[in-house]
């Protein structure tokens, strides 16, 4: 059988030995490092499966599906195979009064959303989806209101 990855946004810096990625880095909210080897330009990371080492030129990436955000290394050959960068892609974000009053386009029917997903429609505020430039729907997401 074959398999195809799933279309996830990632949030991810370059680490590049400078100050400036360093605070990047720092401001995604790793806060689970160590120094790596003296003189050198590693850290490591503490993560589910130990630590893992992040050399000069690897790439930080916050776990997309981890609520207590985890971090891990990426190698920069790996990264470019696997992931495109986001500015490719539209983001649109749509209030529902905005989809509901004024007929606007949304990629998911409204009325999907209490049917299917079994969430009352009342409690959904907006929706935002995205969309590479051939126009495939590469990610929806569903905001709810607060109380």
């Amino acid at each position: 059988m074959k398999y195809r990855k799933k279309p996830v946004v990632i949030e991810a810096v370059q680490w590049l030995g400078s100050a400036e990625s360093w605070e990047k880095i720092m401001a995604m909210g790793l806060t689970d490092w160590k120094l790596g080897e003296m003189g050198s330009d590693t850290f490591i990371i503490e993560t589910s499966e130990g630590g893992m080492l992040a050399n000069l030129g690897d790439w930080i990436i916050e776990e997309p599906f981890d609520r207590e955000r985890k971090f891990y290394p990426c190698k920069p050959d790996i990264f470019e195979k696997t992931y495109k960068k986001e500015e490719n892609m539209k983001t649109t974000f749509k209030r529902v009064s905005d989809i509901i009053e004024n007929d606007e386009y949304c990629p998911i029917p409204l009325e999907v959303i209490p049917n299917n997903m079994g969430i009352n429609l009342c409690s959904v505020e907006a929706v935002s989806w995205q969309k590479q430039e051939d126009g495939q729907l590469v990610n929806v997401s569903i905001y709810f209101a607060t109380e």
